[in-house]
């Protein structure tokens, strides 16, 4: 069942695109539409090859000249949010981040149903030193602080379909129906809800500011399910096309990791998860339609 989609702007940031769609993979999402903004790089190639895993790429130029002057998110919400219940705005450097053990899916089934938009205090990641550029984006990055000295929290937002119809302001989205809640799903007044640490889900922002030089313990026990699941999609992907594997596994030359072997036991695993009940479903909602006598979908 599509309850959540992740909808991202990509333009040449394919290394970093591997990981960000497996970490969220392992978190519990299932569905990704990224907005390809004249990449020239191998954005492409990268959203093509995770095609059959639910993500959907959408060549920016020619869908803005369609819309004139909507955004990514203003685009999505008007041509493809009724096919999900909620959407989840980010960047590629942001990572929408269950506590460990914890899942997407599961939060979202505590969201409450008069909540048209639930915001997070995320917490933001800058570079550190002495680590490989094409490491895993979650092992080279620690909390990153301001001038004072404070740990920087830009914030984002999870949408319920039907409840926002218009963002001209990422922090202030226009809801038309529904509460907006804070990250710890409890009401709050004023434009950013107040920081958290201990809420169920939270963003890490991966970006430039200074940073503290330890890593995040909890965004740490994300790496080894990133890790696997990098591993399974570049097995299977190299039982389909080495070549283009070999092209994916030279973006993260630093992640020594990805050379373990998968066993066939587990890459079997994966397949029937990710691939072959997508494709079930998939056929389930075109018999449905064609007993409801309904047209194609875009989402087939």
């Amino acid at each position: 069942m599509r309850r959540l989609t992740l909808v991202t702007t990509a333009r040449d940031q394919g290394p970093r695109l591997v990981e960000w769609l497996a970490f969220h993979r392992a978190a519990g999402v299932r569905d990704v539409v990224v907005y390809d903004d004249e990449s020239r790089d191998d954005t492409a190639a990268i959203l093509a090859a995770h095609k059959a895993l639910g993500v959907v790429r959408v060549p920016w130029p020619e869908a803005r000249g369609a819309a004139h002057l909507l955004t990514p998110q203003d685009h999505f919400l008007a041509a493809r949010s009724r096919f999900f219940p909620f959407a989840v705005f980010l960047d590629l450097d942001e990572f929408l981040m269950p506590l460990p053990g914890d899942t997407i899916e599961r939060w979202l089934r505590a969201v409450p149903p008069h909540a048209g938009t639930v915001q997070f205090a995320p917490r933001a990641f800058a570079p550190v030193a002495g680590v490989g550029p094409t490491d895993l984006v979650l092992r080279r990055f620690a909390p990153a602080v301001d001038g004072s000295g404070e740990e920087r929290r830009p914030a984002r937002g999870l949408y319920r379909h039907g409840a926002v119809t218009l963002i001209r302001d990422a922090l202030l989205p226009e809801v038309v129906q529904g509460e907006r809640l804070g990250g710890d799903l409890l009401a709050f007044e004023g434009d950013v809800p107040p920081p958290s640490r201990g809420g169920p889900i939270r963003l890490v922002r991966c970006d430039g500011a200074a940073a503290t030089g330890r890593p995040d313990p909890t965004v740490q026990d994300w790496i080894g399910p990133t890790l696997t699941e990098m591993r399974l999609f570049l097995a299977d992907l190299r039982a389909r096309d080495p070549g283009a594997a070999a092209r994916f596994r030279a973006l993260s030359a630093d992640v020594a990791e990805l050379d373990a072997p998968v066993a066939k036991g587990d890459l079997a695993r994966w397949r029937r998860h990710q691939l072959h009940r997508r494709r079930l479903e998939t056929a389930g909602r075109t018999l449905r339609r064609m007993l409801l006598r309904r047209g194609p979908a875009p989402w087939a």
